[in-house]
């Protein structure tokens, strides 16, 4: 529902009302009395005996308590007779002092037709213009003029309204500018018109403004102060559309009378099966829901809903840049953690305008989504394991002696990694590719010296999108020990083949990466390393991705610093070692994340391998996937709208840190009793999975046998 919502005075131009009444008590701000010209418009005038129990009905399904359509409404009451009739100029100086009173709305239950209402006035203006005249003026900002709705009824004599001549004349400038803010209320009974209820007919311009509601309802009795009749007629009616009309006008009180009254028309129920009939009128070609029931059925829950697509403004006018709803998404990467509880709490209270500015709450806990949770992460590396077991044996060429390739295909023959290495006078070179995401290039954080296949995951979700990576590397050998390398990649999603995402085009993500680093052997047995990097995003944030309001387009900078070690304890055991620290930047966007604020990252990893010999080799490691243990993410949220237009927004400032720490530790076997053959066995148990503390912890057990003919 929307964010905005004020209190709306209706105008009910009526007979006699009971404001003791338990349905009026605590509705009534006003009243007036035209008769006497006063504000008792209780007391029956002297010598009026019968008095018609109707006002006060009518106002309760208006405003009543428990019967009344718009039960926050204020009411405005006027008693413009003591009888079942009244003169046009008495009605139409009801709906002026209405007006005066600032009623946005002004319920007539009288079958006045509009020509007699829109020239007359009991001042100098007519009731046309004076129908223009009303502003609503909110607690902090500018009166804006919005005027004045009219709802008024058809009558009870199951006539035709064209048939009536004098009924209303289009050409008529004044009439033609009342009839833009009125309503014909018609009573319906059913799905359909009730039989007594006058109908528009034939003139299209008749059954434009002509809408039902119900013909008969339980309202307040005039003759005690605290019960119940059925009203039946047209004037029961229209008080129902008149409430419908407030709730509008309340719950957005920058609609003007013009808007609210025709989005209602537009949004009747025409679910009759007169609307599937074209043989009325005396042309025997008018439809016949049309003709008997205007518009259709008045529906206040449709009327509720958004008119068109929902969109988030992303600037600073309800009419100026915006994007669709439906297009406004988040995926996270496993390095914010499964929970996202600070990005929702970033985003509660989002709202979306409709095609008539019409805000509404949106539910931004569907708005962000992890980029995959733990479960499909393990499946998807699983069975990306299994499906490696297929693949065709790595094929090794020696092109010069200093010239060799490596090239790994898939069982259709497709290429799925190759490197180009050459061997030069202490310098090393290699290009490769790689279109897998296990696929460790050179100078990754998750490549282990053993080689072996694992379930361990560290990189975060960062290679998830892309389709190939391909690079550079070199090694130059600088003097007894000391080695420089440096390395350069690059990659994007596969945007021929639209890669989707959650079932979302994902097409304009790209990363790029390149480091620069020293090692150095200590002594025969040791090599330890310092490698400095910068990792580059366009598109996305970590491996997140987002798309319309929460689009990430801005690009990030990951620059890390990376240690690590290796030890060789014997010739069967190692050791090895490895700790980054990121630190992230992500420039003002222009989406609703604008920026991030300190935000650092760490991952970790350690282990023991160990190689029997030839057919038996194994590992033990511990480790922590990439988390961001400090941050804050900075949000500029649409809140709601003033009445002129212009897009209320909040500042955020969010925690971005997961509330756990995941840890995954990892056994790990092989068996090649012959170079044909090969068994292997893993079990992963994970503590804290996605970074979640109170997420169970989880095991996972994979065995792989293959042979190869």
């Amino acid at each position: 529902m929307p964010t905005t919502g004020d209190t709306v005075l209706v105008g009910v131009v009526d007979g006699h009302f009971n404001t003791r009444h338990v349905e009026l008590v605590g509705s009534v701000q006003d009243t007036w009395n035209l008769l006497t010209q006063d504000r008792d418009v209780t007391t029956p005038r002297a010598g009026q005996d019968g008095v018609p129990n109707h006002g006060t009905p009518v106002a309760s399904l208006v405003a009543g308590r428990t019967t009344g359509t718009a039960r926050d409404a204020r009411l405005f009451l006027v008693r413009a007779t003591d009888s079942n009739q009244a003169f046009a100029s008495t009605l139409a100086e009801g709906v002026e002092k209405s007006i005066d009173q600032g009623a946005r709305v002004v319920s007539l239950s009288f079958a006045v037709p509009p020509a007699a209402l829109a020239g007359t006035s009991s001042t100098t203006a007519p009731l046309a213009d004076r129908i223009q005249e009303v502003t609503y003026t909110p607690a902090q900002g500018t009166p804006v003029t919005v005027g004045t709705a009219l709802v008024i009824s058809a009558g009870n004599t199951a006539a035709s309204l064209s048939d009536q001549r004098f009924y209303y004349n289009p050409t008529d400038r004044d009439q033609r500018r009342l009839m833009e803010r009125t309503i014909l209320a018609g009573g319906s009974s059913g799905t359909s018109r009730a039989a007594q209820s006058s109908y528009p007919g034939e003139r299209e311009d008749l059954q434009a403004r002509f809408l039902l509601a119900p013909f008969s309802s339980r309202a307040a009795d005039g003759t005690t102060d605290d019960g119940y009749l059925t009203l039946r007629g047209t004037s029961g009616s229209t008080p129902l559309i008149a409430g419908m009309l407030a709730e509008l006008m309340s719950r957005w009180p920058h609609l003007t009378a013009p808007t609210a009254t025709r989005h209602l028309l537009d949004t009747a129920d025409r679910g009759s099966p007169l609307f599937d009939r074209n043989d009325c009128g005396e042309s025997g070609t008018v439809n016949c829901g049309a003709y008997y029931m205007g518009r259709g059925l008045a529906d206040l829950d449709a009327a509720l809903r958004p008119r068109g697509e929902l969109a988030v403004a992303t600037g600073l006018s309800v009419e100026g840049a915006s994007v669709p709803v439906r297009q406004s998404w988040s995926a996270w990467s496993q390095a914010f953690g499964g929970e996202l509880a600070g990005l929702e709490e970033g985003t509660r209270g989002l709202v979306g305008f409709d095609t008539l500015g019409r805000d509404y709450t949106l539910h931004t806990a569907d708005s962000h989504q992890p980029l995959r949770t733990h479960a499909r992460r393990l499946t998807d590396r699983m069975e990306a394991q299994l499906q490696r077991g297929r693949l065709e044996p790595a094929l090794h060429a020696q092109v010069t002696p200093r010239v060799s390739m490596t090239s790994r295909f898939d069982p259709s023959g497709e290429l799925q990694a190759g490197r180009l290495h050459a061997e030069l006078d202490g310098l090393a070179v290699s290009a490769f590719t790689a279109r897998d995401e296990l696929e460790d290039l050179p100078g990754d954080f998750g490549a282990q010296p053993h080689g072996m296949a694992t379930l361990t995951h560290t990189g975060g979700d960062l290679a998830y999108h892309l389709q190939e990576r391909t690079g550079l590397s070199a090694d130059l050998r600088m003097a007894q020990g000391l080695n420089l390398h440096t390395r350069f990649w690059s990659g994007s999603a596969d945007r021929s083949a639209g890669q989707a995402l959650q079932g979302r085009a994902l097409s304009t993500y790209r990363s790029r990466h390149h480091d620069v680093g020293i090692s150095y052997a200590a002594g025969d047995h040791t090599l330890l390393s310092l490698t400095l990097g910068q990792r580059r995003e366009s598109g996305g944030l970590l491996g997140s991705v987002g798309s319309g309001a929460f689009n990430m387009d801005g690009g990030t900078r990951l620059n890390t610093a990376r240690a690590g070690v290796d030890i060789q304890l014997n010739d069967h055991f190692g050791l090895w070692g490895r700790y980054e620290r990121g630190f992230v930047r992500f420039p003002e966007g222009g989406g609703l994340l604008r920026s991030l604020n300190d935000v650092q990252t760490q991952q970790a990893g350690l282990g023991l391998h160990w190689r029997a010999d030839d057919a038996h080799q194994g590992f033990f490691s511990l480790a922590q996937p990439l988390r961001v243990e400090s941050g804050q993410a900075a949000f500029d949220i649409p809140v709601g709208r003033t009445l002129e237009g212009s897009v209320i927004r909040e500042r955020r400032q969010v925690p971005l840190t997961p509330t756990g720490r995941q840890t995954d530790i990892e056994l790990g076997y092989a068996f090649s009793p012959s170079p044909t053959r090969r068994l292997e066995f893993n079990v992963l148990h994970v503590l804290e999975p996605d970074h979640v503390r109170t997420a169970p912890a989880d095991t996972a057990v994979l065995t792989r046998y293959g042979r190869r003919f």
